[in-house]
């Protein structure tokens, strides 16, 4: 595919300015980083919806109606070694999976639709499962539901659903899916028992939708993963420096990760101290995959930015759908800073690269972009500098 070529038509000062605002809820910190691609992932797994380190290997499991299987996979490789089948369970929605030093734990809690009655969680002792070899086993089942839970009363925009899952102490914590608010709730329960009524404890606004969850006891660091509720343009939330299970009480970040827009991550789960694992479902724009990413320069305090929240870059392009010709990009009330202008594939794939610095705060651009070498469909235009950050969808018709 050829490059693409892009004019600088003209630059012009408009009267204008930008501001950053402080988030309604809470103090925070949003950043741009990059997934390190690991390994493509088996394709018998490529509904990996949760994943856990333990035994130097990744362990992960499909989504709803599949088998009811672990699957041990080489972190190298992506293929699978040793399958754990639960069988005294069936995979209504497995959306989870968790640890501790004795047990696993997997979340069958998934509720798309808002309606499920039979909410539950997994728990496998670990010392049913040998070093090496397929293995059959069974699991307690701990019940539960959700204080005012109204089963199917919001179709599939409400706050019933739960998608993530981390051990901490003598409790396990579930934190919301919300596809009402995009907010999440934290629910925490005992790790054993059953017929349980959760409790919310804490909300906290983390404007889209959360997938995965892991504690590392090493760093003292909470990690939450998700995409916006309208487009998957990977995220992470890091919360640290908190005290018992204030987790929103202490410092957070927000990471974004715009190079793997359209990328479905659904687990994430610490490997070390400070290195993250994260799993994507296969997707008619990816394979299922594993990536890695290290949160400890993200820590050292000098990212921080507390108090500020991203805001978008103002940007308008046109026409769009568009048929041939060049591409209109619109580019205006931008801070000052170093900014990276890239239009992708729906795959990821990098098609146009370049750099541009903005020295005034009311500088105006128009870019103009031919796309007569591309063929018809659906491209992703990303404009981010350190404080700002955002993806339009492009249209070739």
């Amino acid at each position: 595919m050829k490059k693409l070529s892009i004019i600088l038509c003209s630059v012009f000062i408009i009267l204008a300015s930008a501001c950053l605002q402080a988030q309604k809820d809470v103090n925070s910190s949003i950043q741009i980083g990059e997934l390190q691609f690991r390994v493509k992932l088996a394709g018998e797994v490529e509904e990996t919806s949760g994943i856990i380190f333990w035994r130097n290997s990744i362990w992960t499991h499909n989504d709803s109606y599949n088998a009811p299987v672990i699957y041990r996979l080489n972190t190298e490789t992506g293929e699978v070694t040793q399958r754990v089948t639960v069988s005294n369970a069936k995979n209504i929605d497995w959306e989870e999976i968790t640890q501790d030093d004795d047990y696993i734990y997997i979340g069958d809690f998934g509720n798309n639709d808002g309606n499920r009655k039979d909410l539950r969680i997994l728990k496998i002792a670990k010392d049913q499962i040998p070093e090496s070899g397929d293995v059959n086993v069974e699991a307690e089942k701990i019940g539960f539901t959700y204080s005012g839970y109204t089963s199917g009363a919001d179709g599939k925009k409400h706050n019933w659903d739960c998608e993530a899952m981390m051990s901490k102490g003598e409790y396990l914590y579930l934190f919301s899916k919300n596809r009402g608010d995009e907010r999440t709730y934290v629910y925490r329960l005992p790790k054993s028992g059953d017929d349980y009524i959760l409790n919310k404890i804490a909300a906290f606004n983390v404007n889209g939708l959360i997938t995965g969850a892991d504690y590392s006891e090493d760093s003292k660091v909470l990690v939450l993963s998700g995409y916006p509720k309208n487009y998957k343009a990977p995220f992470i939330w890091l919360f640290w420096e908190f005290d018992k299970d204030n987790f929103f009480g202490g410092k957070r970040m927000k990471i974004n990760y715009p190079d793997k827009t359209a990328c479905q991550v659904e687990g994430v789960c610490f490997s070390g101290k400070n290195q993250l694992f994260l799993s994507s479902e296969e997707n008619r724009y990816y394979n299922e995959s594993l990536f890695t990413f290290d949160i400890e320069k993200w820590l050292d305090g000098t990212n921080s930015l507390d108090g500020l929240e991203r805001i978008e870059v103002p940007i308008d392009v046109y026409p769009n759908p568009i048929k041939k010709g060049k591409l209109n990009i619109n580019l205006s009330d931008l801070l000052p800073g170093d900014y990276q202008i890239c239009i992708r594939d729906m795959n990821g794939v990098e098609l146009f690269f370049d750099k541009y610095r903005f020295k005034k705060k009311d500088e105006k651009f128009i870019l103009k972009v031919d796309v007569n070498s591309l063929p018809s469909g659906t491209y992703l235009l990303t404009v981010r500098s350190d404080s700002q950050y955002t993806v339009k969808k492009v249209i070739i018709q």
